[in-house]
C-alpha cells in the first residue's frame, strides 16, 4: 500500500508469492589423513523460506507515473481534452501496475485481478454518456452493461530476474459523448481500481484512494456559428442597409398612407410600386432590395427577412433570391447549407446539387453571393445525401463572415384571377461541419409574401368575384335623374347605373388599387355622342380618393380580404336606347397587379323622352298634333291652331299635321295616315288643293293615295282622296319596307290645304 498511499509506482523486483528461498552451506578442507589431498566438502543442513503474498497496485497515466495523482481540474495536458464536439469519443491511455507479488505467472499461480471502474470526482456525465475500458482489442469495462463488462483486468506479477517489467497492463479509457450532450458540459472521469492490497499484515480488497486518481478532463464545445439577414446592403458592399418602400399597413379600409385626411380632395400619390422612385411618405423599413431584380423588396425583421415580389404578367414560376450572412466565432469551420424545420433536420427532396424540392412545388437553391453554383459538397455518410457547404475562418478573435444567397423558386402567384397563394416560408439551416450528423445549429426565415388580385362583380361578403352574365348588365331611364347625389342602389327607374365591384386581395401582402376611370360614349338623340365618366364610390356613395391624373384611389385591402366599390354611370339624358360596354380594371398600387373585368354593360331602356301634355304625350313615345288655320297663312304649330275654327262654303283651310318620335330609339314601320273614314272627314267636304310633307331627317317621303302604290309624287290638286299616307324611305332602297326607320326625336310634316266645298 505504500505505492497507493504515496501516489507513486513501485519498484519493480518484488519476488513473486510462492518463490521458495533456501540454503545449504559447504565446508571444503584439506584432508587431514592424506596431506595434500582435498577432503570431499561437507554440506549443511538446508534451510528454506516461501515467500508469502504481498499485493499491491495502482493506475497510472501511461507513460507518465510521476504525475500520478491528479484533480479533476488539473490532468496533465495529454489528458486535457478541449473543444470536444457532441458526439464525440474521448480516449485515452492508462497503465495498471502491478506492485506486489502476486500473479498468474508466479509460482503461486494465483492471478491477480483489478477491478476498474470510473470515478468523476464530483463531476456530472452528460446523459447517455457511456465510459468503456479496454485491454488490446477486449473490451473490459461498459458502464452501459457491467453484467458483462465488469471491469476485471488481470494483471501480471513482475520478474525481478529480469530487466523487463511484466507487471504491467495497458489500460484505454474511452469516454463515448452523445450528440445530444449540452455542449457547455465539462466534467472529468478517471480509472478506479480495486483489488486485494497488503496493509500491516492483512490483505484485503482496497480502492484506490481518490488522492491517487489520473483524469481526463472533457469540455465541449459548441459550433458558434450563426445565420442571419445581411447587415450591409448586398448591392452596395461596405455600405448599412438602406430603406426599402413596403406595402401599405391594414386593416382593410384604411386610406392609402400618402392619403391627407386633414385634405381629402388633395390628389394621393399612392404608395410607390418596388423599382420607381419613392416619396416621403411611403411606408419603409430597413433591408435591401433583391440582387437579382429591383421589382422585390427584401425587408429585414429581427433575425429574419420578408420579401414582398411585385406580380408579373406571365405564368411561369417566380423567384426571389435572398442574402443570408453567415457568421462563425469559433474555431475554424465549414458549415452544411439546408432547408429544415423546427425539428433542425433537412427537409424536402435532396436533389444533391445544392438545390431542395419542397412541398408546394418550391425550389431552394444555396449559391455563392455572386450567384454561382457552390460546387463543394459534403457527403452526410449516414445518407449519402449531398449539402452545399461554405468554409469559415476561425472566429475566435474576429467574427468570419460571408454571404451566401438563397435563391427560392415557387409557383407563379396569379397565374389565374382565382390563384390564392399562400407564404412561402424556407427556414434556412446552417450545421457545423465540427460536429455530429446534419443537424441546424442555427436557422434564419426567407419568407416570401406573394401577390395576388382579382377585381370583378361582387358576390355579396363570400371572398371573391361574381363575373357572370346575369349580373353584368344594369338598365337604366335616361330620363330620370338618381334619388340623391349619392344612391348607389341598383335600379332600373334612373339614369345611374350602378356596379357593386369587389377588390379581392388573394395575395399575402395589404394594398390598394388604382381604378380606371373610363369615359363612356353614347350614342344620343341629336345624332351625335354624349359622354359619361365612370366614377367610384363608397357604400356611402361618397367618391374615393383620386390621384393627381384624376384616376380613383381604393382604400387599402388587407391581405386575403376584399373591399366592394361601386363603379356609378349617370347616363346622358339624350342617350339613345341600346347597351354601352363598361370596361373597368384596377392595378396594384404596390403589386403593380392588373386584374380587368368587361362584361358589365349599361342597357339604356326605350323610354320617352317628352311627358309634357304639351309639348310631348305622357303615355307614348309617339307624339303627334294636328294644327289649322284659315285663309292664305299656313299653320306654324301653337296651341291656338289647335282650337275649332268657323267657316263657309269656299274658304280655304290648310292643315299641319306634326308626327315626332319622342323615343330615345328608331321606330320601324311608321306611316302617318289622314282619310276620309271614321271621324276624319274633310276629304269628303272640301276638295283638295295641294299636299307636301317633310322629314327632319335624312330620306326620301313617299306618298301613298287611296291605298294605291307608294309615290314619290304628291298628290295633285282636284285629286279626289279618301285616304293619304306619307312615309319615308331611310335606306334608300326605293321602296317603303318595314327596315325604313324614324330615328329618335325625328318627325315627319304632313301640309294639307283644301277648299271647302
Amino acid at each position: 500500500m505504500a505505492a497507493l498511499a504515496t501516489g507513486a509506482a513501485a519498484a519493480a523486483g518484488n519476488t513473486p508469492a510462492g518463490t521458495v528461498i533456501s540454503n545449504t552451506a559447504t565446508a571444503s578442507f584439506e584432508d587431514p589423513t592424506n596431506p595434500g589431498t582435498q577432503a570431499t566438502p561437507v554440506s549443511s543442513n538446508t534451510v528454506t523460506s516461501t515467500v508469502q503474498p504481498k499485493p499491491d497496485f495502482d493506475v497510472t497515466y501511461a507513460g507518465a507515473p510521476s504525475s500520478d495523482g491528479t484533480t479533476p481540474t488539473t490532468p496533465i495536458a495529454s489528458h486535457d481534452k478541449k473543444n470536444v464536439l457532441p458526439g464525440a469519443t474521448v480516449v485515452t491511455q492508462y497503465t495498471i501496475l502491478n506492485n506486489g507479488n502476486v500473479g498468474s505467472n508466479t509460482p503461486a499461480g494465483v492471478a491477480y485481478n483489478v477491478t476498474v471502474a470510473p470515478y468523476l470526482g464530483g463531476t456530472t456525465l452528460p446523459t447517455g454518456t457511456v465510459v468503456q475500458y479496454w485491454v488490446g482489442t477486449t473490451k473490459v469495462y461498459d458502464s452501459s452493461d457491467t453484467v458483462t463488462y465488469p471491469g476485471i483486468v488481470s494483471v501480471p506479477a513482475d520478474d525481478p530476474t529480469t530487466a523487463t517489467d511484466e507487471g504491467q497492463v495497458a489500460l484505454e479509457q474511452r469516454i463515448l459523448v452523445p450528440s445530444s450532450a449540452n455542449p457547455t458540459a465539462d466534467f472529468s472521469v478517471s480509472p478506479r481500481g480495486n483489488a486485494n492490497v497488503y496493509s500491516a499484515g492483512t490483505i484485503a480488497a482496497t480502492d484506490e484512494a481518490t488522492t491517487d486518481l489520473q483524469y481526463t478532463r472533457v469540455r465541449l464545445y459548441k459550433p458558434l456559428v450563426s445565420v442571419d439577414p445581411p447587415s450591409k446592403d448586398p448591392n452596395n458592399p461596405g455600405t448599412p442597409l438602406p430603406t426599402v418602400v413596403v406595402p401599405p399597413s391594414g386593416p382593410t379600409g384604411t386610406q392609402d398612407p400618402n392619403y391627407d385626411p386633414a385634405n381629402p380632395t388633395t390628389p394621393v400619390n399612392p404608395v410607390s410600386p418596388p423599382g420607381t422612385p419613392g416619396t416621403t411618405s411611403d411606408p419603409k423599413v430597413t433591408g435591401y432590395v433583391d440582387p437579382t431584380t429591383t421589382s422585390t423588396p427584401i425587408a429585414k425583421s429581427g433575425s429574419n427577412q420578408i420579401a414582398y415580389p411585385t406580380a408579373d404578367t406571365n405564368t411561369t414560376d417566380d423567384v426571389v433570391t435572398f442574402v443570408n450572412t453567415l457568421t462563425n466565432t469559433g474555431m475554424a469551420d465549414t458549415v452544411n447549407l439546408f432547408p429544415t424545420d423546427s425539428s433542425g433536420n433537412p427537409i424536402g427532396i435532396n436533389n444533391n446539387d445544392g438545390s431542395f424540392l419542397l412541398p408546394g412545388g418550391v425550389v431552394v437553391r444555396f449559391l455563392n453571393n455572386d450567384g454561382t453554383a457552390i460546387t463543394t459538397l459534403y457527403t452526410d455518410p449516414a445518407t449519402g445525401s449531398k449539402y452545399p457547404t461554405i468554409a469559415l475562418a476561425s472566429g475566435f478573435v474576429t467574427p468570419s463572415t460571408t454571404d451566401v444567397r438563397v435563391q427560392v423558386t415557387y409557383p407563379d402567384s396569379n397565374k389565374t384571377a382565382t390563384t390564392d397563394p399562400a407564404p412561402v416560408v424556407v427556414l434556412v439551416g446552417i450545421d457545423s461541419g465540427n460536429d455530429s450528423g446534419v443537424v441546424a445549429d442555427a436557422t434564419s426565415s426567407d419568407t416570401i409574401m406573394p401577390a395576388s388580385m382579382q377585381f370583378g362583380d361582387s358576390n355579396g361578403t363570400t371572398l371573391g368575384v361574381d363575373n357572370t352574365v346575369a349580373t353584368a348588365t344594369q338598365t337604366v331611364d335616361p330620363t330620370v335623374a338618381p334619388a340623391s347625389a349619392t344612391t348607389v342602389a341598383q335600379n332600373t327607374t334612373d339614369r345611374r347605373a350602378v356596379f357593386p365591384m369587389d377588390l379581392v386581395n388573394r395575395g399575402e401582402y395589404a394594398d390598394s388599387y388604382t381604378l380606371t376611370t373610363a369615359t363612356l360614349s353614347f350614342p344620343n338623340t341629336a345624332n351625335g355622342t354624349s359622354t359619361a365618366t365612370v366614377r367610384y364610390v363608397n357604400a356611402s356613395g361618397v367618391e374615393l380618393a383620386k390621384d393627381s391624373s384624376g384616376r380613383y384611389i381604393s382604400p387599402i385591402v388587407g391581405a386575403n380580404d376584399e373591399i366592394t366599390v361601386y363603379g356609378i354611370v349617370d347616363v346622358p339624358a339624350d342617350a339613345l336606347a341600346g347597351t354601352v360596354l363598361v370596361p373597368q380594371s384596377a392595378t396594384g398600387n404596390f403589386s403593380t397587379i392588373l386584374s380587368s373585368d368587361n362584361d358589365d354593360v349599361i342597357k339604356i331602356s326605350v323610354v320617352n323622352t317628352d311627358r309634357d301634355p304639351i309639348t310631348g304625350d305622357p303615355t307614348t313615345g309617339m307624339f303627334i298634333r294636328k294644327y289649322q288655320t284659315k285663309g292664305a297663312t299656313g299653320p306654324t304649330g301653337i296651341a291656338a291652331e289647335k282650337l275649332a275654327l268657323t267657316t263657309l262654303p269656299g274658304d280655304t283651310l290648310r292643315y299641319k299635321i306634326v308626327a315626332k318620335n319622342n323615343y330615345n330609339a328608331a321606330i320601324k314601320n311608321f306611316v302617318l295616315s289622314d282619310s276620309a273614314t271614321g271621324s276624319t272627314n274633310v276629304y269628303t267636304y272640301s276638295d283638295l288643293v295641294s299636299v307636301s310633307a317633310t322629314a327632319s331627317f335624312s330620306g326620301t317621303v313617299y306618298y301613298k293615295v287611296n291605298g294605291g302604290a307608294w309615290s314619290t309624287t304628291a298628290p295633285v290638286a282636284g285629286t279626289v282622296i279618301t285616304s293619304l299616307q306619307v312615309a319615308v324611305d331611310t335606306n334608300s332602297d326605293n321602296v317603303i319596307t318595314a327596315t325604313d326607320t324614324v330615328p329618335a326625336l325625328g318627325s315627319v310634316t304632313l301640309n294639307i290645304v283644301v277648299t271647302v266645298k
